[in-house]
């Protein structure tokens, strides 16, 4: 992805030089509680997601990003956007939460699966109650509408994190349904194209 600027905030690929950043960031319990794995990262585990993303940015030029304070340079958080396989529904009344997954690898052979966009963040906790989750999920929400042709953007969220939530309605997203993601509950909140193009800009 490009680098991508706001009135505070500069978001750029992530690198290699971000790793203790990263390391730091995930080891905060505050911050990795409502995280995928919902528990602090080792400094391996952290390494590994760095190498992902770094691939998936070669592969398919979007992945998570580096936020920058414009004024200071400091790191702030990261965030981005990820191509998940969510599995389709059947249309039976009694669904069970659809399964979804950010690593093609790990889907379980012969489940059918729709891709579809998701913007997440995570903030080091200097960074909190300052708007900068919401200013970066919506550049990142108009960069896939208007850079990426997406027909639809979502956010992953765990269903106790308020704050997480608050950033999705600002973001012009809705509470839509359940996903089971690292075989824990997830709220998956959803905007469409014809909804964001209706958004104030």
């Amino acid at each position: 992805m490009r680098i991508l600027e706001t009135e505070r905030l500069i978001l750029r690929p992530i690198e290699e030089e971000d790793i203790e950043f990263l390391v730091e960031l995930h080891a905060d319990p505050e911050v990795a509680r409502y995280l995928s794995l919902g528990r602090p990262r080792t400094a391996e585990e952290t390494r590994t997601w760095l190498d992902k993303m770094l691939s998936m940015e070669r592969e398919n030029a979007i992945s998570h990003l580096t936020i920058l304070s414009r004024e200071t340079g400091a790191r702030l958080g990261r965030s981005g956007l990820l191509l998940f396989q969510i599995e389709e529904a059947s249309g039976k009344a009694d669904e069970h939460p659809l399964a979804a997954f950010f690593e093609p690898e790990t889907v379980p052979q012969g489940l059918r699966t729709t891709d579809e966009l998701e913007v997440g963040y995570a903030l080091a906790r200097s960074a909190w109650g300052q708007g900068v989750a919401t200013e970066a999920a919506t550049t990142l929400r108009d960069y896939a509408f208007s850079e990426l042709d997406a027909p639809r953007v979502m956010s992953v969220i765990h269903p106790e994190n308020v704050a997480s939530a608050r950033v999705a309605q600002k973001n012009g997203m809705v509470r839509f349904d359940t996903l089971d993601f690292f075989g824990k509950t997830f709220d998956r909140w959803l905007v469409v194209r014809e909804e964001w193009e209706r958004l104030p800009r």
